[in-house]
């Protein structure tokens, strides 16, 4: 998931039972080779990226 992202989905690992379900990395989608070292660092399933960034519009 991106380090930059929206509270309300970004809560949902925490407040929810997809923490206990999921394994959840976070990384800096502006830099493709931080997301490409977090893909290939556990089995990934799914890649969440929001475009433009919320907040901060990255």
């Amino acid at each position: 998931m991106p380090d930059d992202m929206y509270h309300g989905i970004r809560s949902l690992p925490a407040d929810t039972d997809i923490g206990t379900n999921f394994d959840v990395a976070f990384a800096d989608v502006t830099d493709l080779t931080q997301v490409e070292e977090t893909i290939h660092s556990a089995p990934t399933g799914l890649v969440w990226m929001e475009s433009p960034s919320n907040p901060q519009l990255k």
